[in-house]
């Protein structure tokens, strides 16, 4: 379990991060969010995105997140 967690936080800290465009309220339309600090809600293709020259990111990232779910 301690492999898997940490292979899982390694993919997730892969993507772009943009806080600029990150939500500081809890989402209220579908979609797959992140939220680190309670504060901060990151939308996957929209605020997080594929880091550079890795263009199946977010596909990955996505199927991990469904299977915790």
């Amino acid at each position: 379990m301690v492999e898997w967690a940490k292979k899982f936080m390694e993919l997730v800290y892969l993507g772009e991060f943009d806080e600029v465009k990150a939500s500081s309220e809890q989402p209220d339309k579908e979609g797959v969010y992140l939220c680190f600090d309670q504060l901060t809600w990151y939308k996957l293709g929209q605020s997080i995105t594929n880091p550079h020259g890795n263009k199946g990111y977010l596909s990955k990232l996505g199927i991990e997140l469904e299977g915790l779910v």
